[in-house]
């Protein structure tokens, strides 16, 4: 039997400039973060952090951040997908304090995920699985495991993660007693004209991070005046 791989699956680091990394940590310091337990026990599992209040989360949001992580999502679509552009439409911190961990989970109704790390651990890696799409019709989010299929992605700060968002991944037990893992995480999707074939045209509108954000802080000027 010969065997002919044709995965085509790709993880993609990007490295950001420390001073701009320094600058979100100082600017999720003076923010009210609104954390929500990922988890039934909250002692192991992780946290998601957001703006506003759990009920409706408004997704974290820096101007500056965020155009580069919209470069970094522009290069990888003038490689897949004709310049169709990917819009971050939903985002939020993570933070895993000592003992905590993420399960194996994908990121459903998106493109590509992002993962943005703040700080540098020696444990707490991501972990991603590759899943074999025949199997994963069949039964589902199935772990395989093989050393084949397995990429560990080490806890480094400024470096920037993109993935697709169907690929099932984890955040192994932070050990580290001296410091709080902290990242940024990302959803994205097509946003514009993806078709403009008569029969199929195709032309999504997405309600950005950036319009939700922004719409957030409007309200609340509007609120205090």
């Amino acid at each position: 039997m010969k065997i002919i791989p044709l995965t085509s699956t790709n993880i993609y680091e990007f490295e950001c400039d420390d001073e701009l990394t320094n600058k979100i940590l100082d600017d999720i310091k003076q923010q009210q973060i609104v954390w929500q337990h990922s988890g039934l026990n909250e002692d192991e599992h992780n946290y998601s952090g957001y703006l506003g209040p759990i009920g409706s989360p408004i997704p974290y949001y820096h101007h500056e951040l965020f155009t580069w992580f919209d470069d970094c999502l522009n290069t990888i679509s003038k490689n897949h997908f004709d310049d169709i552009k990917l819009t971050i439409c939903d985002s939020w911190l993570t933070k895993s304090n000592l003992g905590q961990y993420a399960i194996p989970h994908t990121h459903q109704l998106s493109i590509y995920s992002g993962l943005f790390y703040l700080s540098t651990h020696n444990t707490a890696e991501t972990v991603f699985e590759y899943q074999d799409s025949t199997i994963k019709n069949l039964l589902g989010n199935v772990r395989i495991y093989s050393p084949l299929n397995k990429f560990i992605s080490k806890s480094e700060k400024n470096k920037l993660v993109i993935f697709p968002s169907d690929m099932l991944h984890s955040v192994n037990i932070n050990k580290d007693v001296r410091q709080t893992r902290h990242t940024i995480a990302f959803n994205t999707f097509y946003d514009g004209v993806i078709s403009s074939i008569k029969t199929g045209l195709l032309d999504i509108k997405v309600n950005s991070v950036k319009n939700r954000y922004e719409a957030y802080i409007n309200n609340k000027n509007n609120e205090t005046m």
